[in-house]
């Protein structure tokens, strides 16, 4: 294994709170840990993406910047 491309991240806080897309009602549910795509927008904001960095694609849609990493192992 290449331990070269091994990024880690030691996030804490008092309060955390990643909601469960289906939690519409009553008490709010949330994910123990961090799911994929808030740890996707952490490693995109420790690199400075903007929240907002896209490129129009040939097919006149919005192609976000901070896609790419959609394909990293969490």
């Amino acid at each position: 294994m290449d331990y070269l491309n091994i990024l880690e991240l030691d996030i804490w806080s008092k309060f955390g709170c990643f909601s469960k897309p289906f939690s519409n009602s009553g008490g709010i549910l949330t994910y123990l840990i961090p799911p994929k795509t808030s740890i996707i927008g952490m490693v995109g904001s420790v690199l400075g993406y903007p929240f907002d960095d896209f490129e129009i694609d040939e097919n006149n849609s919005k192609v976000y910047n901070i896609e790419k990493f959609n394909d990293i192992k969490i």
